[in-house]
């Protein structure tokens, strides 16, 4: 994978490489300073010009005191079947929206929610101004390109691993 060029670029190399990474370990600082990491769900990467990433959660959840307290975040996704492993930092805000709540609701989530409209459920978005990637080829393609390295002595690309600033 070549390193994007522009800002458009980066943004739809990030889209790609997370696309099918359902969950994320969101990590936020705390009011003191300490780091706390947790897992989600990604919702929605927005098909807009400019990338958001949408998580849903209770209001009285730590992670929205969190936010509040620092809105630097950094979000970790990894499809180990695939190799391919990512970093994102970014500003995260909280918002309360009884239309996009509905676009994201999940039946699954009657177990923390009345509905989609319940005051306690919102929205944390976060926009990226920063990634660091890890594309690697297969398991299977690197055992390959180490018996073909043991036979031929040369070493093969073992993938990418690129920073996308945005």
């Amino acid at each position: 994978m070549s390193e994007p060029t522009t800002r458009e670029d980066a943004l739809a190399t990030l889209r790609g490489l997370i696309r099918d990474m359902t969950f994320t370990m969101f990590t936020t600082q705390n009011a003191s300073g300490e780091l706390s990491s947790r897992p989600m769900t990604t919702q929605q990467q927005d098909e807009e010009e400019e990338l958001r990433l949408s998580f849903v959660t209770s209001s009285d959840q730590p992670i929205v005191a969190d936010v509040h307290a620092h809105p630097r975040v950094m979000l970790t996704y990894s499809d180990p079947g695939r190799n391919t492993f990512v970093v994102v930092k970014g500003e995260a805000t909280v918002t309360r929206d009884p239309i996009r709540a509905e676009q994201y609701w999940n039946p699954l989530f009657q177990v923390w929610f009345e509905g989609p409209y319940d005051p306690r459920l919102v929205i944390v978005d976060v926009e990226p101004h920063f990634a660091e990637y890890w594309d690697s080829p297969s398991k299977p393609r690197l055992a390959l390109d180490f018996v073909k390295q043991m036979m031929t002595g040369k070493v093969s690309d073992h993938g990418a691993h690129e920073t996308l600033e945005m």
